[in-house]
């Protein structure tokens, strides 16, 4: 079965957009509390801000965030791309995936809600599109909070296109309707607990979120 991709329209992508800048602020504020003088935290959150949200004096760049809207999946077009990845389609155990090539070294710090002692491990398909997350006792995670998503882009070859179709959809939504977790506990798994570092040092490098 086949998920077709439908892009969000330009004024849910703005109110979305809204909610997602009130709860960076507020996270930025908790962690000044909680964490004082934590500078990657605070690199961080600068980071997402600052890509998403420019400034007035980059007015283009927030209009380009908007002309990228047709590479926004829409909130149905994200809850469906797991139709594009079905759990029997999936290697059963760690080890099948390591033989198939599957890659082991892309972080699961977004993949630990449901595990006490965030210890869920997460492998890629060598294309870049399918991820599966196992447990510690090597059994694939299907609660909604943790499993693993079908990617549209591939963050090795492309973090930016990955970031806008795959990791803001998520950010924005969760992973489906029945995901318990809250824009606040995503925002701070992405930004505190690692998720974003991978996309941080891409972006780094030559190009922009």
């Amino acid at each position: 079965m086949k998920n077709s991709f439908q892009s969000i329209n330009e004024k849910d992508l703005l109110t979305e957009l809204h909610r997602l800048k009130v709860e960076l602020r507020l996270l930025k504020e908790e962690i000044a509390l909680a964490h004082p003088g934590n500078m990657r935290v605070e690199r961080n959150i600068r980071f997402l801000i600052n890509e998403i949200f420019p400034d007035r004096k980059q007015d283009e760049s927030r209009l380009g965030l908007i002309r990228r809207a047709h590479e926004i999946p829409s909130k149905e077009s994200h809850y469906g791309r797991n139709l594009l990845m079905p759990v029997s389609s999936l290697p059963q155990s760690p080890e099948i995936a390591a033989a198939s090539g599957w890659d082991t070294s892309v972080g699961a710090a977004c993949h630990q809600f449901t595990s006490p002692d965030r210890s869920n491990r997460k492998y890629v398909s060598p294309d870049g599109h399918s991820e599966v997350i196992f447990d510690q006792s090597g059994h694939i995670v299907t609660a909604s909070e943790d499993y693993g998503t079908y990617n549209y882009v591939d963050s090795r070859k492309d973090p930016v296109g990955h970031f806008y179709q795959d990791v803001l959809p998520w950010l924005l939504w969760g992973n489906d309707a029945t995901d318990s977790t809250d824009m606040h506990q995503r925002l701070k798994a992405f930004v505190v607990y690692g998720g974003i570092e991978a996309a941080h040092s891409h972006a780094a490098d030559d190009t922009k979120l």
